[in-house]
């Protein structure tokens, strides 16, 4: 029988777990999709209520035995994947003695035929673990993971140890794993003991985007109760396997610590039926949100360029994905030690007690006076960016109330940024940095307006009259910005009086790939200089901020880049169209 079809057999009977929990001996499985199936046998963990295996055999007399995904209480096995547990796990152990008993009186001196093992989730898990260790294994035809966790790095050593070296690389070429295109648990562990050559992807049939699906085997099975395969891992994957990878850099003791945390969440969260089953405490939560700060420092700066497709795959706008990724790359710019105090001080906000998040208002000020310095550059720099990400996460409800009781405060302190923002930088500090601040304020006024129309509460007059202020001073803006860089701008002079241009696009891709490689060596220098911003006064600040705003060159460059590479694209396309309508 082909591992897809195990696959198969195996998503079914975890989909339909809630209805084969009262199963015997003999019953059919017709019902559930899966005809000619009856049941052998099924097992429960002490202490769950409900069935954690189940074994079937079909028509032609092979045997499934198959171990379902975590369940209340099940938790902090999870945790086994990073070092943590007793080595094996409670779970595993449970597992191998379910396996060999069921072998034992179903299996073995029977006429049956193929042998296959199959696990969803922590199933998976006790799937592979069974392969490897248990006494029947050589009975054993196939093993099909789903979305399972890995193991820590003891389990090979120790398991080559026990059985020898030939043995073990015999059992573990008879695992597969079935991971769902969008899956965030077969990821996990410190090693994967399948070959990359036996690792299938499924794609996710599920109705839009839900995380929880994402792992469920219901989000891999079609209308038919059938999967279907990628050819690929998808990048949203290999983003989180990257991401992953930090957990692996810390020490082994803080990697096992991390799971652990972890895993108690997901119980109070995602796997318990009872409020908070595990007992977290506050200080526990504190103790892990030490542990994340500097892992989030380094998973926002690692692999950039994967952000903008990740979020475009979960449908966000490409415009919105962008300034998302505009924003971490600017943030990124500060040295690692000031993103990880900026991290741990929002981080700090954030408290967990008998089950519930909860924010401590009483730190607000303090974390904002830990990150204010970067606040105002960012918003200085990066403010259409900025307005784009918070139209798009709601920024209008939740501020919808204040605007609708203060419609004419909003337009004042709107104005007042447009017509400030230019003002940031000293008027001689450099045209480049003043016209890009102007086009932002008018970009600023986009964001308004979509605000102001967003908001239904406000009176018809009130909200034409809002936008007809906010596009009378962007229309000024833009007018000002459009005599500011004919005026200043010697490229926009040249093109106005020589209409009739050649152009070597090969030469601007290379100016923007040079430009590029500055901005780089800029932004290594602006980070430096960034450092400061916390070993100086509250009066020598301001100083420094202006003295960055000079030396920072990343936003503007940005611009120029993309404007070469875009305006090289946009003459080859012209090119290319002119000579078809010439005949070449």
């Amino acid at each position: 029988m082909d591992t897809f079809d195990v696959a198969n057999v195996a998503a079914i009977l975890e989909d339909k777990h809630d209805s084969l929990n009262n199963k015997v001996f003999g019953d059919a499985l017709d019902a559930i999709g899966l005809p000619g199936y009856t049941v052998v046998s099924t097992g429960t963990f002490p202490g769950e209520p409900y069935t954690k295996a189940i074994t079937v055999k079909d028509a032609n007399g092979n045997m499934f035995v198959h171990f379902y995904g975590t369940g209340d209480g099940n938790w902090e096995y999870n945790a086994a994947a990073y070092g943590a547990q007793p080595q094996p796990s409670d779970m595993q152990n449970w597992a191998l003695a379910y396996f060999d008993e069921t072998v034992r009186l179903h299996y073995e001196g029977k006429s049956l035929n193929d042998l296959y093992v199959s696990g969803h989730s922590q199933g998976g898990n006790s799937g592979q673990f069974v392969t490897i260790r248990s006494k029947y294994g050589d009975y054993i035809s196939s093993c099909v993971s789903i979305d399972a966790p890995g193991f820590s790095y003891r389990f090979p050593d120790d398991s080559k140890a026990l059985y020898g070296e030939a043995y073990y690389e015999n059992q573990r070429g008879k695992i597969w794993a079935y991971n769902g295109e969008n899956d965030f648990v077969s990821i996990l562990g410190q090693v994967s003991i399948i070959d990359d050559g036996q690792v299938r992807y499924v794609k996710y049939t599920g109705e839009g985007l839900d995380f929880i699906l994402f792992h469920m085997a219901a989000g891999l099975l079609d209308e038919n109760g059938r999967m279907s395969l990628l050819a690929d891992d998808t990048k949203f994957r290999k983003y989180l396997i990257n991401a992953l990878d930090k957990v692996k850099e810390l020490p082994p003791e803080e990697q096992a610590r991390t799971a652990e945390l972890v895993m108690m969440l997901c119980e109070d969260f995602v796997g318990a039926q009872d409020p908070v089953k595990s007992n977290m405490t506050s200080q526990e939560f504190d103790e892990l949100k030490q542990l994340l700060a500097p892992l989030l420092v380094d998973i926002l700066a690692d692999h950039p360029e994967d952000i903008v497709p990740v979020l475009q795959e979960f449908g966000m706008d490409k415009h919105t994905a962008e300034s998302i990724a505009n924003l971490i790359e600017h943030i990124n710019t500060y040295p690692p030690e000031v993103r990880e105090q900026i991290i741990a001080g929002f981080l700090d906000l954030v408290k967990y007690e008998n089950g519930q998040f909860t924010v401590d208002t009483s730190k607000i000020p303090t974390a904002i006076l830990t990150a204010w310095p970067v606040i105002l550059e960012t918003a200085l720099t990066h403010p259409s960016d900025i307005m784009t990400i918070l139209h798009e996460i709601g920024v209008d409800a939740a501020i919808g109330s204040w605007i609708k009781e203060h419609p004419w405060q909003f337009v004042g302190i709107y104005f007042g940024l447009a017509v400030l923002s230019p003002i940031w930088a000293p008027i001689a500090s450099a045209v480049a940095i003043v016209g890009s601040l102007f086009v932002q304020a008018g970009l600023l006024m986009d964001a308004g307006i979509r605000i102001v129309q967003g908001i239904a509460g406000l009176t018809g007059k009130i909200r034409d009259g809002i936008v007809t202020i906010f596009n009378a001073l962007k229309n000024a803006i833009t007018a000002f910005a459009k005599w500011f860089r004919s005026t200043f701008n010697a490229g926009v002079r040249y093109a106005a009086n020589h209409p009739y241009i050649k152009v070597d696009t090969g030469q601007l891709r290379s100016y923007a790939d040079r430009i590029n490689r500055v901005n780089s060596r800029l932004s290594r220098l602006d980070g430096g200089l960034r450092g400061l911003y916390w070993q100086v006064g509250l009066l020598d600040l301001w100083d420094i901020l202006c003295a960055n705003l000079l030396t920072s060159g990343s936003p503007t460059l940005n611009q120029v880049k993309s404007y070469l590479n875009n305006t090289a694209d946009r003459f080859e396309t012209a090119e290319n169209k002119a000579r078809e309508r010439v005949g070449g």
